[in-house]
């Protein structure tokens, strides 16, 4: 349940940063390239909240109540020129890090491949096992 209300209140934050009236100075920019070997659904159970993370060539989406994409955060938070974010991130054959940062705010995301159908999620001394639910 802490897991969830987390996504809730980051997802909130980020929304809250990246809300502009000026929608004319919108991106597409691509923050993200996570490997091959994490690309699709992934989810778990938290009681009786469900968390679904997917992963695609160029963004990450996390889904609680309901979607959130990454990149269309990020873009338009550094599009109003109020809080600039960046994405900073590691890859190799069985892990994914990224940060999200700007100057006000710092979280750090760590996946850990288990196999090709499990990840471990790595949140504040948490382990948080994600299933593949689709590629």
């Amino acid at each position: 349940m802490k897991i969830f209300k987390f996504f809730i209140v980051i997802s909130f934050m980020f929304t809250i940063m990246g809300c502009t009236s000026d929608d004319d100075n919108y991106t597409n920019k691509s923050h993200f390239n996570p490997p091959n070997w994490i690309h699709g659904k992934w989810s778990t159970s938290l009681q009786n909240d469900t968390l679904e993370l997917k992963f695609d060539y160029h963004n990450v989406y996390i889904t609680s109540s309901e979607e959130t994409n990454y990149n269309d955060i990020i873009n338009t938070s550094n599009s109003s020129g109020q809080i600039q974010m960046r994405v900073e991130e590691e890859v190799s054959d069985n892990s994914y890090y990224f940060t999200i940062s700007s100057s006000t705010t710092r979280e750090q995301f760590i996946f850990k491949r288990v196999s090709d159908a499990k990840l471990i999620y790595l949140h504040r001394n948490n382990e948080i096992e994600l299933y593949r639910k689709s590629f």
